[in-house]
């Protein structure tokens, strides 16, 4: 019986489910709702002839885009199920479809399916971008492990490309990726080999740079200047720092910090995301570091605790149940998070939510959001231990550069930047290739050992 439930198709039917199930549930998500309503929509709205100077150069043009053809409603959120839907069958076949087959398998890949698909329901750019970029990795994969081709390296570029039209993020992570995987793929290989996998990268890279020029032509047209990235960067960059409690700089990780710093420099008119704001606060983020270098090490250091305890993003658990039942649920949120030293972000408005009774429907979410967070908590401890690890970890295989590089990658960006169990959630397809096999192979130790024998034994009797 059991061995007649492990399968592919057992697998992917009740990954399917969870992914309805999740798109459903949070389908009220606020996460980046801000964003969405005032820059993004605006935008759309640019694009579609009602020109605003002041979205030009941020953010990037390609979620705009999107919702300029399929509007804000149903047909975006299908969208957005589809690619993920597409992207995740892939990952499947070309990641996953190999390891070992198990009961346990099933239980992390229906995880990975609810993390995944969490993701996709949220209205921001990442939604469409991270499974896009994945399978770009997939592509330039191929190229570094079987073997380099134009015509892969040029769909890589492109995919790539379209990824970065959506968020700069993803350029700068594209870029060491592909670097580190090409170059770790250099190892032990004959020269013509070599040669044959720089030559492709090189192509992936110039398809890549070359799917920007017409953003950043579009820039230049509109007097906002030649760029590649968006003019955010460096309000992103600056209120980062603030993410370090009690930090030397006096940052707070909010955007109104931005708008006061402008403002206390004769600057009230300017947007703090436009390309002279972007100068001036990425001149600021750099002479604060330079002030104090050490006080940037802490917050580095503090991002990265919060990426193994905080887990990946498993949707806005505090819209499942409605709107009703949010503040509640979200202030129960915030002070768990500030016991377990996690950064927390408390609405002021919502002090005047009542308690729930122990037995109540808003409790029960709090719980599962908890546990469901933690489990996600410990899948990326297990990924990031074997990566760092290696053999010393029984059944761990750390012999994939590209997916090294992905974990490595993003882990960077957050320590530099910002930590959000959203960020961390582009690396969810490598943390589970790495976790997989340890957690299998313990499992499986565990099911075989004299204690759980013994139990059997005693129930067969």
């Amino acid at each position: 019986m059991r061995e007649a439930l492990i399968t592919h198709r057992t697998t992917l039917l009740l990954s399917m489910a969870v992914a309805v199930l999740v798109f459903f549930l949070n389908r009220n998500a606020t996460s980046e709702l801000g964003i969405f309503g005032g820059h993004h929509i605006p935008y759309a709205r640019a694009l579609t002839g009602d020109f605003d100077r002041s979205v030009i150069s941020y953010p990037m043009w390609g979620y705009p885009l999107i919702i300029a053809v399929f509007g804000t409603g149903i047909w975006l959120k299908l969208l957005q199920l589809v690619i993920s839907f597409a992207a995740f069958l892939w990952i499947y076949r070309e990641w996953i479809g190999d390891s070992q087959k198990t009961i346990v398998r099933i239980g992390v890949l229906i995880l990975f399916a609810w993390i995944w698909f969490a993701t996709a329901s949220v209205y921001w750019p990442a939604a469409i971008a991270i499974p896009i970029w994945w399978i770009s990795v997939t592509l330039h994969r191929r190229l570094t492990t079987i073997k380099p081709s134009t015509r892969t390296a040029l769909l890589t570029g492109i995919a790539a490309g379209i990824v970065a039209n959506f968020r700069s993020d993803f350029l700068l992570l594209t870029l060491f990726v592909f670097t580190a995987a090409t170059l770790a793929g250099l190892i032990n290989s004959p020269k013509k080999e070599s040669l044959d996998k720089i030559k492709s990268l090189a192509i992936v890279f110039a398809v890549t740079l070359l799917t920007l020029l017409p953003w950043g032509i579009y820039n230049q047209i509109n007097g906002e200047g030649f760029r590649l990235t968006s003019s955010n960067g460096g309000g992103v960059a600056t209120i980062s720092l603030g993410q370090l409690p009690g930090n030397s700089w006096g940052i707070t990780p909010r955007d109104e910090f931005l708008v006061r710093y402008m403002e206390s420099n004769s600057n009230e008119t300017a947007s703090p995301f436009d390309p002279t704001s972007d100068r001036l606060f990425w001149e600021l983020f750099i002479d604060s570091i330079i002030d104090d270098p050490t006080e940037f090490a802490k917050k580095m250091l503090w991002n990265l605790k919060n990426s193994l305890l905080g887990g990946l993003y498993v949707g806005d658990i505090d819209t499942f149940g409605g709107v009703n039942s949010s503040e509640r649920l979200d202030n129960w949120k915030e002070s768990l998070k500030r016991l377990a030293g996690l950064n927390s972000n408390p609405n002021p408005e919502s002090n005047s939510a009542e308690s729930s009774g122990i037995l109540s429907y808003q409790l029960a979410l709090f719980v599962f959001g908890v546990a469901i967070t933690a489990v996600t908590a410990l899948l990326v401890i297990v990924a990031i231990g074997a990566l760092i690890l290696k053999t010393k970890i029984p059944a761990s295989d750390t012999s994939d550069a590209t997916l090294a590089a992905i974990v490595i990658g993003v882990l960077i960006l957050i320590a530099l930047f910002q930590y959000q169990p959203r960020h961390l959630s582009t690396a969810a397809p490598a943390l589970i290739v790495l976790a997989l096999p340890v957690i299998n192979h313990w499992t499986s130790r565990l099911d075989n050992s004299r204690f759980l024998q013994k139990l059997r034994a005693r129930s067969v009797r």
